[in-house]
């Protein structure tokens, strides 16, 4: 598999608290991702959306705390750590009186502000001298091979599959094979805050803004990244609404950043956000560990959370660990929502939404078709239906091989043959076509002895008869087996479900009962042609299912209440009437209640017409049959 695991801290708030080092419920975070080893797979990126320390404060004892932290953390990661990324929030900035009374008129300014503004604005980077001289002593204990030199930047991970190897590169890609290559982008959306109220004030500043888009140009002018994440302590809704509008620009524009995923902290909540427009979509991920203190009340949770990118499954997991009443860390149930029970401990994400079909599209005789979202109670459906779809191809199977195999002693059991015109058995003659019958009976019709040809020419009622019972014996194992049991009503599935099949009378151009369920009271009614929706699936080549295409057929009896017709698509399941090319042979599946409407959904998602005309080909291999002799001799019974 190509993952890549993010590790995601954010505002960790780490305050000295003697003799210790660092708190109490800050141990029992490391000690939970120790207890999340295993779950951590190769390669780990840390990633630390900003207030590493809390109010300002980079005391000597604090900053020692700090490194015993990151200190504990890697060692708990050890060779599975591939890199570290900081960004600096607003508790890791040095406040200033005059930084209040600028955060007032950056608002007031559009975007981009005047030029006097923005040298303003690049004043603010002397406050961040404390966190970047911390950060540097926390890349240094992880090895990062190129230690940013501003407060945001661009860098790309180009990591080798066989965990040997990993290279940063912020000079650009090369077009390497079996690299995977991940861009980082850190923003600084703190430059403007103040300590007040930042909510919509906030601005990132044209500098940032270009100085990002030419780093990131730059080094994705080679090779564009498999993931791009922007990282940022703030959500993009703090940022002044010019500049929110501008960053969403460049964060789904293919031409600008193009990113997948956007890490922030902050709001000290749990959150997973899809963004998304016609051609690209991201996800805003959020999350928090909060206040220093633990002993201090909170009606909020200390949170922190890992994330694997499945980039060949195109799917995020999502963790999420929260601590209980006592401070220890479990998985965040609320976060899962009702739809996860107990043994559920992520939430899966698309990587790109628009790379990925979450609905089936219903066949439709139109443009104006119809589509099933995958919810997960009908994914679960899916997988019990899948395996009770192979139950039914292998019973339709093990009954044919029997049938084909005691073929010969079955004929001679119920009929009483007669060769070369005399009336007395010739077991010779009948031993020598058995033994050319089993070299042969898996052979095309067309390249079988002359005496084989022969005998089926002479014998067609018997063939026909045996068809009528393979498929009777097909209805039957539908409804044994395709009928899931979550679609069943208690004691009574004759009156909710049948399944019959039909075969066509050119006289009148209707299609009468062939066969149906065996437990079933309520047979096929004649079904004319003309307005039928067994005309509209012959001609879109997809079984249909009624109620999404309802204008293209007549309403079916009151009792039925929906239901599909499928044309099996074996060879020779055509013949010409008048100007029109019909199917001799139809199926039908009808329910009197639209709860079943999910098992129809499931003929129509797994192609049962494929897989019935897949099965009645087989048999036809061995028993070929003339069609047109066929329907002449089933209309005759009509009459009789």
């Amino acid at each position: 598999m190509n993952d890549l695991t993010i590790l995601h801290l954010s505002d960790l708030h780490i305050a000295w608290s003697a003799p210790e080092g660092y708190s109490k419920i800050l141990k029992n975070l490391i000690c939970d991702i120790k207890n999340q080893y295993e779950f951590l797979k190769w390669p780990i990126v840390v990633v630390v959306t900003g207030d590493i320390v809390d109010k300002g404060d980079f005391s000597e004892n604090t900053k020692k705390a700090v490194l015993s932290f990151f200190t504990d953390l890697k060692n708990i990661l050890k060779e599975k750590v591939l890199d570290i990324f900081l960004v600096a929030g607003n508790h890791d900035k040095k406040q200033s009186e005059i930084q209040k009374f600028f955060m007032q008129e950056y608002a007031k300014q559009r975007t981009p502000m005047e030029s006097k503004f923005e040298e303003l604005l690049n004043l603010s980077y002397q406050y961040y001298s404390d966190f970047s001289m911390l950060v540097e002593e926390i890349y240094k204990i992880y090895g990062k091979e190129e230690i940013p030199k501003s407060s945001y930047f661009v860098q790309c991970l180009r990591v080798t599959k066989n965990e040997d190897k990993k290279k940063h590169s912020s000079d650009g890609m090369s077009d390497d094979k079996g690299v995977s290559s991940f861009c980082f982008i850190c923003l600084n959306s703190s430059l403007t805050c103040s300590g007040e109220d930042d909510y919509r004030h906030l601005r990132l500043g044209r500098k940032q803004i270009e100085t990002i888009s030419e780093q990131y140009h730059k080094i994705t002018a080679i090779k564009s990244p498999e993931l791009t994440f922007v990282l940022s302590h703030h959500p993009t809704n703090w940022l002044v609404g010019e500049e929110e509008d501008i960053i969403q620009n460049k964060i789904l524009s293919p031409t600008e950043w193009n990113a997948n995923i956007l890490l922030c902290g902050h709001v000290h909540k749990r959150d997973a956000i899809g963004t998304r427009n016609n051609h690209h979509s991201m996800t805003t991920l959020k999350t928090g560990f909060g206040w220093p203190d633990a002993g201090e009340p909170h009606s909020e949770l200390h949170t922190y959370s890992f994330y694997v990118f499945n980039l060949d499954l195109n799917s995020i997991d999502i963790y999420v660990r929260s601590t209980n009443d006592g401070g220890t860390f479990i998985p965040d149930f609320r976060f899962y929502g009702e739809s996860y029970d107990a043994k559920e401990t992520k939430v899966v994400y698309p990587i790109d939404i628009n790379k990925t079909q979450a609905y089936h599209e219903l066949s439709s005789s139109s443009q104006s078709g119809k589509a099933k979202y995958f919810s997960s109670g009908f994914v679960k459906k899916l997988k019990e239906y899948g395996r009770k779809l192979c139950d039914f191809q292998n019973s339709i199977t093990g009954a044919f091989v029997q049938k084909r195999e005691n073929f010969f002693f079955d004929f001679l059991a119920n009929t009483e043959y007669i060769a070369d015109g005399e009336n007395a058995h010739k077991l010779a003659d009948v031993y020598r076509l058995y033994k050319l019958w089993l070299l042969n009976k898996t052979s095309p019709a067309k390249e079988r002895p002359p005496e084989l040809k022969e005998f089926f020419a002479k014998n067609t009622d018997y063939i026909f008869r045996l068809f009528n019972i393979f498929m009777q014996t097909i209805c039957t194992n539908m409804s044994i087996h395709l009928i899931p049991s979550f679609d069943l009503k208690a004691n009574c599935p004759e009156n909710v479900i049948r399944f019959h099949a039909r075969f066509l009378s050119p006289d009148d151009n209707k299609y009468y009962q062939l066969c149906t369920s065996p437990y079933c009271e309520r047979k096929p009614k004649p079904i004319d042609w003309d307005g039928s929706l067994i005309k509209a699936a012959f001609s879109s080549k997809r079984p249909l299912i009624y109620e999404p295409n309802a204008g293209s057929a007549h309403p079916p009896d009151p009792m039925w209440k929906n239901f599909i017709t499928i044309i099996p698509w074996f060879q020779n399941n055509t013949i010409k009437v008048g100007n029109d090319n019909q199917p001799i042979i139809t199926f039908g599946v009808s329910c009197t209640d639209t709860c079943y409407n999910d098992l129809l959904y499931l003929l129509d998602f797994f192609r049962i017409d494929v897989v019935l005309g897949d099965i009645i080909d087989s048999f036809l291999l061995s028993f070929p049959i003339d069609f047109e002799l066929y329907i002449q001799k089933m209309c005759e019974r009509l009459t009789e």
